[in-house]
């Protein structure tokens, strides 16, 4: 309660903090009217919460808190570990506590896959004998764990008639930019131009540093630039979606659901989509596979919301110690276990400078800590 009046007392003498919920009027609220209240975890399977970031940082929060975000913000990020099932189940309980206009927007889908989207959406073409999911599956490929992992989550949104963007840069285009750099996208023509967006600088520091190290199961005549040059483009596409999804469905709120290394710190997709709108109210949420009563050092200003889902699965443990080959390598996600946020940018063509020539075409792998459709 002590930093609550000592917040007040900041925002009223600064006026600032309109695009930080922790700095404004709307947080003040939310907990001093929670601030009595039993502490509430996440469902459905009552995981801890905690604030981890501005004054209250390492606070348990209640559920209610988040949901007073949520009314807050105007996009939120629901940062996840890919493989976490609790981390997804947790995803459908956030949508499924926003009872007004939403847009869910998918790292899982690329823009390529917009109109079969749509049309399961409208259950276009179904019959007694074939679903709307079959079809889906027969019209395009999809994540290997989409039916558990994704399909709850526009199931939510289709039952609430919001709509769904295919939010991410289609696969073939983030491979030329691996292989022959953005001056070869630039070359396509408009049509294929709208599949993808060149980021018009490259982060630097925190973020690209970490990118690096969590690539570090690459064999080292694979140029690790050539990569961070994909993962811009991810990041890019996926953040020009949802500010053209903010401009065309106006009030709504836009979860995003996406890995959570392209998030967490404001790195990566916030801080392209910042760059696109400094005045948006975004709300951070990132899931973690951590056991434990305390929020923990490394993840303090992760994002504004940490949810612990549990330890990872010892077979998951397994999986992620053994080293893989270089065709592995190339088609392996990175480990998504370190911190990541940028700490300055880098031109794009100064980028492109440090590009190997000689990297082997080989498939480009998934973003840190997702997993490779299909």
């Amino acid at each position: 309660m002590k930093n609550i009046l000592l917040l007040s007392l900041l925002v009223l003498v600064s006026g600032c903090g309109r695009t930080d919920f922790f700095s404004t009027s709307s947080y003040m609220r939310s907990a001093r009217s929670w601030d009595r209240a039993e502490v509430q975890p996440a469902p459905p399977h009552n995981r801890p919460i905690f604030i981890a970031r501005g004054p209250d940082a390492g606070r348990k929060a209640h559920w209610g808190e988040v949901h007073d975000a949520i009314e807050w913000a105007d996009v939120i990020f629901l940062g996840e570990r890919h493989t976490d099932q609790t981390g997804h189940d947790t995803k459908k309980a956030i949508l499924e506590s926003w009872d007004g206009r939403g847009v869910l927007s998918m790292e899982m889908l690329e823009r390529d896959q917009q109109a079969y989207v749509d049309d399961w959406s409208q259950d276009l073409g179904v019959t007694d004998k074939k679903s709307a999911d079959e079809i889906l599956h027969e019209k395009t490929k999809l994540w290997k764990m989409h039916d558990v992992a994704y399909a709850p989550l526009m199931k939510v949104a289709k039952k609430r008639h919001w709509p769904i963007i295919a939010a991410n840069a289609s696969r073939p285009y983030v491979r030329l930019a691996r292989t022959d750099g953005f001056a070869a996208l630039r070359r396509l023509t408009d049509e294929q131009k709208r599949l993808f967006v060149i980021p018009r600088t490259m982060q630097t520091g925190r973020y690209r540093e970490d990118f690096f190290e969590a690539m570090g199961h690459l064999p080292e005549h694979m140029d690790k630039n050539t990569f961070f040059r994909s993962q811009s483009i991810w990041d890019a596409t996926m953040a020009d979606s949802i500010y053209k999804a903010r401009k065309k469905f106006g009030h709504a709120r836009i979860f995003h659901a996406v890995g959570a290394f392209h998030t967490d710190f404001g790195g990566g997709v916030i801080h392209m989509l910042r760059r696109l709108d400094p005045n948006l109210r975004i709300i951070n949420i990132s899931m973690v596979q951590k056991d434990s009563d305390v929020l923990e050092d490394e993840d303090y200003d992760r994002a504004d919301f940490v949810i612990y889902t549990g330890e990872p699965p010892e077979e998951e443990e397994a999986v992620e110690e053994q080293k893989p080959t270089e065709k592995e390598a190339a088609e392996t996600p990175a480990e998504e276990t370190e911190e990541h946020t940028p700490a300055g940018e880098k031109n794009e063509d100064e980028a492109e400078g440090d590009e190997n020539p000689h990297t082997p075409p080989v498939d480009l792998p998934a973003s840190p800590g997702g997993s490779s459709p299909g």
